[in-house]
């Protein structure tokens, strides 16, 4: 529906209506007029009335259309604990029914299993994170401790610096030596502290650790033990031997 710009309610034909009329038939035409004024004024105010309701409805609409749209992604993100069959009655003993719960048990299993490994590595990381940002902080505070005695090192070398610049100009001479360069990271005199270890990289590197284990042990169950044929080919060469000999 296109959009009309509604104007406001003013007051019209005022030149018409201060007029003093002088016979009745004017007084009927102001009269009628006025109604005509009236009724084009209340329907304004019905337009403004239905304007502002569509307004309001397409606000509501468009709320509640996003909290039905975020119920259905709630709803569809809970897992269904029903088997997907085809809605036919089964006996329990059916094979292939007892073949679909089996295959969900074990989905359910690998599910609880997967849940339980990654809050094992999760709760493993938060310890891991905990030592190492004992150890990161006690890395920083050393590090500033160093990176102020450079400081102060360099502020002594500076009024010492002054000093000797006074002396030369009292002198008439150009100091010894120069103005002692400030300490900065770019120069290497300072250094930067470390970057602050995250939750994240504990996570990673664990979840690696145990995919690499998993793969080795499924590697070591994958690579069968050859048997022995020395006894085999010892048999054979043994009959061998006996036909020959006849």
């Amino acid at each position: 529906m296109a959009t009309t710009f509604i104007s406001p309610i003013k007051e019209r034909d005022a030149r018409l209506l201060s007029h003093q009329p002088r016979t009745e038939y004017e007084v009927e035409l102001q009269q009628a007029l006025r109604r005509s004024n009236g009724l084009i004024n209340q329907q304004k105010e019905w337009l403004m009335a239905m304007q502002a309701q569509n307004i309001l409805q397409d606000m509501y609409t468009r709320r509640l259309r996003t909290q039905l749209e975020y119920q259905e992604e709630k709803a569809a993100g809970k897992k269904s604990t029903r088997l997907h069959v085809d809605g036919h009655p089964r006996l329990l003993t059916n094979a292939a029914f007892i073949e679909l719960v089996e295959q969900s048990r074990q989905k359910k299993e690998e599910e609880e299993a997967k849940a339980a490994r990654k809050k094992d590595a999760k709760t493993h990381a938060q310890k891991q994170l905990t030592s190492a940002l004992l150890k990161w902080e006690a890395e920083c505070q050393k590090i500033e401790e160093d990176n102020t005695k450079e400081m102060e090192k360099w502020e002594t070398s500076v009024e010492v610096w002054k000093k000797e610049q006074e002396l030369a100009r009292t002198e008439r001479r150009k100091p010894h030596w120069t103005k002692p360069v400030k300490p900065t990271y770019t120069s290497g005199v300072l250094v930067k502290p470390p970057t602050k270890p995250k939750l994240g990289d504990f996570v990673s590197s664990r979840r690696t650790a145990l995919t690499r284990k998993r793969q080795r042990a499924n590697g070591n169950e994958a690579i069968e033990p050859k048997e022995d044929d020395s006894d085999e080919d010892s048999d054979e060469d043994d009959e061998g031997d006996g036909l020959s000999g006849d």
